[in-house]
């Protein structure tokens, strides 16, 4: 014989057999209050990530531009010093080197002359451009020489053209000149009435050059 007893209550029967609503709400709310937390977890997550992108970008960009800057006044300098020294060269190549002619003069001094004064002058100037052209002013150097000397002996006269004639061949001084003249040949008083003494003046002009 089998004996069956029913030991569950009433209240603990409906319990069983039928979902209490109050809990499917509850487990409902934490459901959808963790799906809540998940997808702002995610979004904090990716909005932190895009901002330390973003910050890194910014950070980037903002040496970029400070390179960039510098870059560009370095190149303003380099532009700068460029000219400067195109500036100097011209300078430099309107520029007489005095060493060579000279010491080439000294060599064409013949023993009947003797040279008492070498002056050099130097002026600067505007060259005026013509109605036709259309290159600007450009700034010249005008260089003049001017050789103050005697000579004695009754061939004086002769010795000083042909001083002069072998200025305008030289190969140093007379290659920079563009006109060389006697201003003056007289005669002076002298100790020794048997010598001849011619007192002259030269003047040498040099080729102009442009400065600018």
């Amino acid at each position: 014989m089998n004996i069956q007893l029913d030991l569950l209550k009433d209240a603990e029967r409906r319990r069983i057999g039928i979902a209490d609503p109050r809990a499917v709400m509850r487990i409902a709310a934490m459901a959808v209050l963790a799906l809540i937390v998940a997808v702002a977890v995610i979004i904090i997550s990716t909005g932190i990530s895009r901002r330390s992108e973003f910050n890194r970008l910014d950070a980037a960009w903002a040496n970029g531009k400070k390179e960039f800057t510098n870059l560009k006044n370095t190149e303003a300098e380099l532009k700068k010093a460029n000219g400067l020294v195109a500036e100097l060269n011209v300078w430099s190549e309107a520029r007489i080197d005095w060493f060579a002619p000279l010491m080439n003069l000294a060599d064409l001094v013949p023993p009947s002359i003797q040279l008492k004064s070498l002056k050099i002058k130097s002026s600067v100037y505007f060259k005026e451009k013509k109605e036709a052209e259309e290159v600007a002013p450009s700034l010249m150097r005008r260089t003049r020489c001017t050789l103050d000397g005697t000579t004695k002996g009754e061939m004086g006269d002769e010795e000083v053209v042909l001083f002069l004639d072998d200025i305008r061949d030289s190969e140093e001084m007379g290659s920079l000149l563009t006109s060389v003249k006697l201003d003056r040949l007289q005669r002076e008083a002298s100790g020794d009435k048997n010598t001849a003494v011619r007192a002259f003046t030269v003047e040498a002009v040099f080729a102009e050059r442009i400065l600018r």
